[in-house]
């Protein structure tokens, strides 16, 4: 087949980049023809598959304005070719063969927490335009695809309810892991987390990662939870701090010294598996990988029903769910029982590896792939298409 996959970064970095990095990888070794629409990719498919390269100009700042002339272009860039398969991610200005579902805009506005809530003055009123417009934009394009996936059931429910999509179109494909990368740590290896930051062996290293200039991935509670938690409690924070507001309330909360703000890092692997624990309590999150890397980690993982990934624990076997997503005593509870029994936080841990084992990357691939064959197969191929 020829595919075509538009997605504004095809990178290994890059959330929705890297799913669709591998789909590429898989489809190249399969012997399909990829090409891809994007504005930067892995140098390492360079010369494997057609890019299409997309430029935005430097004064377009906002992230509207960049979403739009990305997609516009990306219209143009593949206007008179014709493909057996066209796949998008979330948006378009035309009909798709599959759009992928990565974020749905609507249900995070409607969130108590979302952005707008949050914030005050134009910042505010900036984020709810955006949600809206972007939510609007989203339903469109999902109503224009012959196929929408969901990359997790959470994702599929809120399709249904929140965007109205019609649940026969919909198919969930969850995102991989790699269990090579993500590992736990073995007998006798340096833990090069509690190395780097000089830890005991009685502290009990907390792990958080994430963007943490927002409050969509609940930093705010984590630190709060430390303030009335165990004090050999220690939490480690990766994520760029520039303009994050969570060093200053860290400080303001008396608890500065037991965290630990590690910036952005490219070991985040090698980081995480030295962990006790993993917390993520976004209050919405449609999948995150990270806390399926966690899992593979065999790094017991604290996190929220808002979570995409939390559908995969069954609490108190593999993993622990908080009751919703500002649940502080819940939080601490949680954190306290772990510390007081580090034979059971091991336990949790390995696990939840044995729920991360089967969603390997290679497996998603294959399932997009049989995906586009059978859509494929519906109608005549070398359709053109022009979005």
């Amino acid at each position: 087949m020829r595919i075509c996959i538009i997605t504004p970064k095809l990178l290994r970095t890059d959330g929705q980049g890297r799913v669709n990095y591998e789909i590429a990888q898989h489809l190249l070794k399969q012997g399909h023809e990829v090409v891809a629409v994007a504005t930067v990719i892995e140098p390492e498919l360079k010369g494997h598959l057609l890019w299409r390269e997309v430029t935005l100009p430097t004064w377009v700042k906002v992230a509207l304005g960049k979403d739009h002339f990305f997609w516009s272009q990306a219209g143009q860039a593949i206007a008179h070719e014709r493909f057996d398969i066209v796949h998008v991610n979330g948006l378009s200005y035309g009909p798709t063969d599959v759009n992928a579902c990565h974020f749905v805009h609507r249900s995070w506005l409607r969130s108590p927490y979302h952005a707008s809530r949050h914030f005050r003055g134009s910042y505010a009123l900036y984020q709810n335009l955006y949600s809206r417009w972007m939510a609007r934009w989203e339903k469109q394009a999902y109503q224009q695809s012959r196929r929408v996936v969901a990359i997790s059931e959470f994702v599929r429910d809120s399709l249904i309810h929140d965007v109205g999509v019609e649940p026969s179109k919909i198919t969930v494909i969850p995102n991989g892991v790699d269990r090579r990368e993500f590992r736990p740590l073995e007998p006798g290896e340096p833990n090069l987390v509690r190395t780097e930051l000089q830890l005991s062996d009685a502290a009990f290293l907390v792990f958080f990662t994430g963007d943490i200039t927002l409050n969509r991935k609940n930093l705010d509670l984590v630190l709060h939870a430390l303030v009335r938690a165990a004090p050999e409690v220690h939490l480690a924070v990766v994520g760029a701090s520039q303009r994050s507001p969570y060093p200053a309330l860290a400080q303001a909360l008396g608890v500065r010294q037991r965290v630990h703000f590690l910036g952005q890092r490219s070991d985040v692997a090698a980081l995480l598996r030295g962990a006790d624990c993993f917390v993520l309590p976004a209050h919405y999150d449609p999948f995150s990988l990270v806390v399926l890397e966690a899992l593979a980690s065999a790094v017991p993982v604290i996190t929220a029903p808002t979570v995409g990934c939390a559908r995969f624990i069954d609490p108190g076997r593999n993993g622990l769910i908080l009751r919703h997503s500002n649940d502080l005593a819940g939080l601490v509870r949680a954190l306290d029982g772990l510390v007081a029994d580090r034979t059971r936080a091991r336990a949790l841990g390995l696990a939840g590896r044995a729920v991360a084992l089967p969603l390997s990357w290679q497996t998603m691939a294959q399932r997009y792939e049989h995906l586009y064959q059978s859509l494929a197969e519906t109608r005549p191929l070398s359709r053109q298409h022009k979005l």
